[in-house]
């Protein structure tokens, strides 16, 4: 699953080269460039590339939210179930069951916290790819519809950016704020 031990990371630096790619800003890229044309294919080439492989994790994730709501479900049904056992124990004065039950319930409340928790992480995760993906597509279109003016060196064309969405920025102030990754939750 992604979000385990490694995917995590994984998906991170994905969203981080994503925003990267994003960000560049393509009239200054090309002015820099001997060869404006072949500078701007390979730009596109590789934001064509990286769309794809955010693609697949979008996919990717969208099977992990589908599993993380089954598992919420599932801890949720035995939170109620144990929950339930415990107050007949102490309707009925059985209080050696209910203690044994208490630490059951104990572990199947953390276990819904858990995947509380990974749920909602994944979905903000696929919520900002899902934006990065809008944008990337926004981005492509401009330049395809734009091409001839960016490769002439006209400064027209404001091609959308990173910027539009804040989504750096916002990583930045949230992880500083609470210390926890890209995302609050």
């Amino acid at each position: 699953h992604s979000l385990q031990v490694g995917g995590e990371n994984n998906t991170y630096s994905l969203l981080q080269e994503f925003g990267s790619v994003l960000s560049v800003d393509v009239p200054d890229l090309l002015n820099r460039s001997t060869d404006r044309s072949r500078t701007l294919n390979d730009y596109v080439e590789s934001l064509t590339n990286i769309t794809a492989r955010a693609t697949d994790k979008n996919t990717e994730l969208e099977n992990d939210i589908s599993r993380l709501e089954a598992d919420r479900r599932s801890a949720s049904t035995d939170v109620n179930t144990i929950q339930r056992t415990v107050n007949a124990a102490l309707k009925d004065k059985d209080y050696a069951t209910a203690a044994a039950e208490q630490e059951r319930l104990s572990e199947a409340k953390s276990k819904q916290s858990k995947a509380e928790v990974d749920l909602k992480l994944t979905q903000d995760i696929r919520k900002t790819l899902q934006q990065l993906l809008q944008l990337s597509t926004r981005r492509l279109r401009a330049i395809d519809e734009n091409r001839a003016v960016l490769i002439a060196g006209l400064g027209v064309v404001e091609v959308p950016g990173i910027e539009d969405l804040d989504i750096l920025m916002q990583g930045e102030r949230i992880r500083g704020s609470n210390g926890g990754g890209f995302f609050s939750f």
